[in-house]
């Protein structure tokens, strides 16, 4: 019969052992992880990281078409030259940034509820939905840059479609909708405000997921229809509401995209 030192001394060793064996597990997995995240690390410095303190410290500098190899650092004196410039002197900055921030402001507060409400009526199963959902997204399957093109076919004054409208109440318009001050933003609005397709996949997959049992004990208290949707769904997929608000606010932000295509 083994003394009690000697099973107690066991007991250490087999713990000492797990214990090793479980840090060699952790280690294999964080390599694991690090392993599968590494390409994607390795993109978003070459891509977006680089571009990004490159521009910060070529602020700083002149960096024109005349030495677009050879940025020259300003010296201390003249450091914040750009800076004034934008801020000070350039006549549209304030302008871009009202409009952006506009822009921005409508992504969160107007394309997020239509984005949900679409959502939910994607989520219902009823015939033909699946179909309805592929007729969707294909749509906003479409590059910028051809969305751009298509919208700008859309104003034209000479053979698109808006301006025939806009006739009927006014007879005498031949303007181009895009020159205008007023109705140039209302139009780029409605290029990019309406559509909403990854926004509601982002939407409609959490949705899907909201477990089955939740929505039969909703049932069985008397929810259904919109009631089960504003207090059973929204506040189980509000972790999804708001990535997607900031999401919305940061397209709107890079709406000028639309606007050089």
């Amino acid at each position: 019969m083994l003394s009690l030192p000697v099973f107690i001394g066991g007991i250490k060793l087999k713990e000492s052992i797990n214990n090793k064996k479980k840090s060699k597990l952790g280690m294999r997995r964080t390599g694991f992880i690090i392993a599968f995240l590494a390409p994607t690390i390795l993109a978003f410095c070459v891509f977006y990281l680089y571009p990004i303190i490159t521009v910060f410290v070529t602020s700083f500098c002149k960096w024109d078409y005349s030495n677009i190899t050879s940025p020259e650092f300003f010296g201390f004196q003249d450091l914040w030259n750009n800076y004034e410039y934008i801020f000070k002197k350039y006549p549209f900055f304030w302008e871009a940034l009202k409009n952006s921030a506009t822009w921005a402001l409508l992504g969160a507060i107007v394309q997020i509820p239509i984005a949900t409400l679409i959502a939910l009526a994607l989520s219902r199963k009823v015939k033909g939905i699946k179909f309805v959902r592929n007729v969707y997204i294909i749509p906003n399957m479409i590059s910028t840059a051809a969305m751009g093109v298509i919208f700008l076919q859309l104003y034209n004054p000479s053979y698109g479609i808006i301006n025939p409208i806009i006739r009927i109440f006014n007879k005498d318009f031949t303007d181009s909708v895009l020159l205008l001050k007023g109705p140039a933003f209302i139009a780029m609005t409605c290029a990019y405000i309406f559509f909403t397709g990854t926004t509601t996949l982002m939407i409609l997959g959490n949705i899907m997921a909201v477990p089955e049992e939740v929505r039969e004990a909703a049932m069985l208290d008397g929810a259904s229809g919109l009631k089960q949707d504003w207090f059973i769904t929204i506040p189980m997929i509000k972790g999804t509401l708001k990535t997607v608000s900031v999401l919305a606010a940061t397209s709107g932000f890079l709406l000028y995209n639309e606007v050089i295509s």
